[in-house]
């Protein structure tokens, strides 16, 4: 499957979660078509259109989740930009000294 075909079929998915009245079993069909040409072809295609097609029930149970994941998609379509994941925060290594040093610290003074 080509990008273009690609990205019109996940505007069309999205299209489809954002009415008024969701067809929850119509979004999953669609999705699950999806997913199996998407692992019968060789192309690549972003990881986030994978969890895209993956996630339909986590979609439909959690809308802050889905926003998100919608989000993502809908850069995607209008772009094509492969875009993996949304931006996180970095979290430096020293960070986790005292996550460690404090219940071990805590469990010296509690054996001593």
């Amino acid at each position: 499957m080509e990008q273009t075909e690609l990205r019109r079929r996940l505007g069309d998915l999205i299209q489809l979660e954002e009415a008024e009245v969701v067809d929850w079993p119509e979004v999953e069909d669609r999705c699950l078509a999806l997913a199996e040409m998407l692992r019968h072809n060789e192309a690549t295609y972003p990881d986030v259109v994978h969890h895209f097609v993956d996630d339909v029930d986590i979609r439909q149970k959690d809308n802050g989740y889905a926003q998100r994941q919608r989000g993502l998609i809908r850069r995607y379509v209008l772009t094509g930009e492969m875009v993996e994941h949304a931006p996180s925060v970095r979290i430096p290594g020293w960070s986790l000294v005292p996550a460690v040093a404090v219940p071990a610290l805590v469990l010296w003074l509690i054996l001593r």
